[in-house]
């Protein structure tokens, strides 16, 4: 997958920014989508940078999600966490 990122956007006001209805505050992703690209930034920071990827790119990414591919395990997070930590 071929990710850019940016902060030299032109008309960055001009785009269509969405997010989730389940958002109610800041911090959450925002998209825009435009002929060739999908546009990505963080609603607490919308002058940063921008993150891009293809359309294709974006749908994979929407199909593995929804295919629970980055879902995680709670109990082996929780492991996880509390052998960090404990002390050597």
């Amino acid at each position: 997958m071929k990710i850019s990122r940016t902060t030299d956007i032109q008309n960055r006001s001009e785009l269509d920014w969405l997010r989730s209805s389940s958002c109610a505050s800041n911090g959450c992703l925002e998209v825009a989508f435009t002929e060739r690209e999908v546009k990505m930034r963080n609603s607490n920071t919308p002058e940063d940078a921008i993150i891009s990827c293809d359309h294709a790119e974006w749908l994979a990414f929407i199909v593995a999600a929804k295919a629970g591919e980055f879902d995680l395990d709670f109990v082996s997070v929780s492991q996880r966490a509390k052998s960090i930590s404990e002390p050597l």
